[in-house]
């Protein structure tokens, strides 16, 4: 009997233990619970996925309303501004706003190809490529048959924002750009795009083919993880070779859509644009998707989209830029 007493207070100290650690347990399951915090002066709150939400971006900004401090973007359609390192919004326009990306749907052309492609894998032009069913779209001029590795056609899909090379990517990877689109709109809603639906893989569109500032902010965030991305986006000029259908050089040289490269528009002072998309469409209006850093190197995101015509769209832009300073 004496054996059994001292027995019964150690073994209800283990049932209570596995109790408490399996209540402990079970709240470390729910999205979020490993980390939140709430910014005072923004009503902003930061939160970071502890790994339960598969695929959804770890470190990014998430917040409810939009966010102006004196500043805002007029003629525009939605913008945003971001503090990379710290993932605080510095500006926010009807960010949630569902809007047509143009050819900022490329970026997540990109990510998927970078995701799942060896880069000096061939790719090979086929008829869905080169029929482009917009005549005034913007294209590199393939012809059927024509060959490239996956690194060019990367380059090539970014850089001057060619529309054929976008679907000879989605083809390659998907067979055709039907498949491609369901495995883009599988990938926006693992990174927490749940707003966005693409409907083709270059951002010519259709009414449907949607998204919003936020969402594009997410897709961004987690494409600039890949250096590889990060190359391409800051070229201002590319040349290349690849093979036409009889194993034929065809050289091309490209410059980037980016006005800030070409010094057309100047910087602000004190900022550096590091890269970005540019997309234009008439429904989509003019949109330009930006990497800026500070003068101490610090990074951020800079969005705006549906611009009335260029000129606003890049004076707007200088202007959000500056709120980096302020």
């Amino acid at each position: 009997m004496k054996c059994t007493n001292k027995l019964l207070p150690i073994l209800i100290v283990c049932i209570m233990a596995s109790v408490l650690f399996g209540c402990s347990k079970a709240e470390t399951k729910m999205p979020f619970s490993d980390f939140q915090k709430e910014d005072t002066d923004t009503g902003v709150t930061f939160s970071k996925s502890d790994g339960i939400i598969t695929g959804f971006s770890a470190d990014v900004a998430t917040f409810k309303d939009d966010y102006s401090d004196g500043f805002h973007l007029d003629n525009a359609a939605a913008g945003m501004l971001v503090d990379v390192n710290n993932n605080k919004i510095l500006f926010a326009q009807n960010a949630f706003e569902l809007r047509a990306p143009a050819s900022l749907t490329k970026l997540m052309t990109a990510y998927i190809a970078l995701k799942r492609c060896n880069m000096n894998e061939t790719v090979v032009i086929g008829t869905e490529a080169v029929n482009l069913a917009d005549p005034t779209a913007t294209r590199l001029g393939l012809s059927v048959g024509d060959k490239m590795t996956m690194d060019q056609a990367l380059n090539l899909c970014l850089i001057p924002s060619a529309n054929d090379v976008a679907k000879a990517i989605a083809c390659h990877i998907s067979g055709n750009e039907e498949e491609f689109v369901k495995l883009m709109n599988e990938e926006a809603q693992a990174l927490g795009a749940t707003s966005t639906t693409f409907t083709d893989s270059c951002g010519l569109g259709s009414e449907t083919h949607l998204t919003t500032a936020y969402d594009l902010y997410l897709i961004f965030s987690e494409a600039l993880k890949d250096q590889r991305l990060m190359d391409i986006i800051q070229k201002k000029e590319y040349q290349t070779t690849y093979k036409d259908r009889n194993d034929a050089d065809v050289s091309v040289t490209v410059r980037s859509t980016n006005l800030y490269f070409r010094g057309d528009v100047q910087m602000p002072d004190s900022i550096t644009v590091m890269g970005g998309k540019t997309g234009t469409t008439t429904e989509a209006g003019n949109c330009l998707m930006l990497l800026a850093r500070d003068k101490f190197a610090n990074p951020y995101i800079a969005l705006i989209l549906g611009a009335d015509n260029r000129d606003l769209l890049y004076k707007q832009m200088t202007d959000l830029l500056i709120q980096i300073t302020n």
